[in-house]
Formats: structure tokens, C-alpha cells, sequence
């Protein structure tokens, strides 16, 4: 299994070190495929720490602020790895989670997984147990017919999770209890979570009858490498 993990980094310096120093060594990792989003802080720290971790890593820039989508669509093309992940500049995988999924893939297209929260501030979602949604191992393949993030400010994960659910006997998933990474939170955590009412109200007005509406075109955005 070779695995390109991709994290879009906007105001994440204070964690990002944290971060890769989980992946790094990880097994199964091809590539971590990286891109700063418009901050300059955020940039800053990945010149600092980019010769810790050798060629695995590829860091881009993006001199504005486009979106976490908007970056994560420019980093599926430049993936090469047979299998794909999103994750979370500060967030920390567990170090077994590599090896749990390549154990897991067989005869599927998705692999879902557990997390658990956690953070310095006051909230009720830490020490929870979630499933993560948009943190998920995908085929590659399945970016080539459903294309990429429609480009929209928050909740894409779970819209390109909808559309791969959408046609159950094209998309296998497996699901394992395993809680696999830690998920961060902190007073400057950029996910929104919509109202369950709302979000199954706009899931609902979709039509989609074939693949083809599936698909999402990508505009290619220049990036800077680092």
C-alpha cells in the first residue's frame, strides 16, 4: 500500500511539527503532500522544519487564502500513491494506524475509521470517540471519476462522502471501531459542523442519476514549491 497523505495548512504553526512527526515514519507512506494556505506564520514554520523529514515531503504554497478544498483538489493531482488520505495539520496519528488500514483495505475502496478529541480549551467534544469523517483511506481511482471538492468555504468532506455513498454497489467501504489518530481542538479550528437538519436538507436536493453528475471538474491553481 502506498498511501499520499494530504494536509492543507493554514494557521497551523504551533502544531504542525506535532503533526508530521506522527506520519514520518509511519509505514505504508509514499509521499505527504503539503500546502500552506495564505499564512504567512504557517509558512515560516515549514521552511524552518522542511529538512527534518528528506524528500517525503513536498510542501507547496499558495501566497493567498484559498480554502482547505480549494488546496486539497491541486494536491490529488499531484498524488502519486495508490491510496489517498486527508488530514488535519494539527491532528496525530497513532502509530499503529498505517499498519491497522493496510490490514483493512483489502477488497475495498474506503476504510473509515475512529477518533478521538482532544485540546487545551473547554469544549465537550473532548475525550469523545467519533467516526472521522472527512479523515478516511481512499483508492485513488475513486478521485478520477468523482474529480475533486466542489469549492465551497466548509462541510466538503461530507458532500464528497455523500456523493461516494450515493451508488452503494459502485464505492465498498469498511468501517473498524479502531480509534486511529488524535483530532485537535483549539480556539482556532476552522470546521464547522452545520445543523443535522440543514445538512440532510441540502443533501436532499441533490438528483444525481449517474456517475457523470457525480463528477466534480477541478480548476488548476498554481502553487509555489517550498
Amino acid at each position: 500500500m502506498k498511501t499520499s497523505i494530504i494536509i492543507s495548512a493554514y494557521r497551523a504553526a504551533p502544531f504542525l511539527e506535532e503533526c508530521l512527526d506522527s506520519i514520518i515514519n509511519q509505514p505504508h507512506i509514499h509521499e505527504i503532500l503539503l500546502t500552506v494556505d495564505g499564512c504567512a506564520e504557517t509558512l515560516a514554520e515549514v521552511k524552518r522544519i522542511k529538512g527534518k523529514y528528506g524528500n517525503k515531503l513536498k510542501a507547496y504554497n499558495s501566497p493567498e487564502n484559498r480554502g482547505v478544498y480549494t488546496q486539497f483538489n491541486q494536491l490529488i493531482k499531484k498524488a502519486s500513491g495508490d491510496y489517498i488520505m486527508f488530514f488535519g495539520a494539527d491532528d496525530i496519528m497513532n502509530d499503529d494506524m498505517m499498519d491497522v488500514l493496510n490490514k483493512s483495505k483489502d477488497g475495498f475502496d474506503v476504510v473509515t475509521f475512529n477518533c478521538i478529541n482532544f485540546g487545551n480549551v473547554t469544549d465537550r467534544r473532548i475525550g469523545r470517540k467519533m467516526r472521522a469523517a472527512g479523515v478516511r483511506l481512499f483508492k485513488i481511482e475513486l478521485f478520477r471519476i468523482f474529480g475533486g471538492f466542489p469549492e465551497v468555504v466548509c462541510g466538503m468532506d461530507g458532500e464528497m462522502v455523500y456523493r461516494m455513498d450515493y451508488f452503494k454497489g459502485l464505492v465498498k467501504t469498511n468501517h473498524i471501531p479502531n480509534v486511529l489518530f488524535q483530532r485537535r481542538i483549539h480556539k482556532s479550528n476552522l470546521t464547522v459542523t452545520h445543523p443535522y437538519a440543514k445538512r440532510d436538507k441540502s443533501y436532499k436536493l441533490k438528483r444525481y442519476s449517474s456517475v457523470l453528475d457525480l463528477h466534480c471538474e477541478v480548476n488548476p491553481i498554481p502553487l509555489e514549491k517550498i
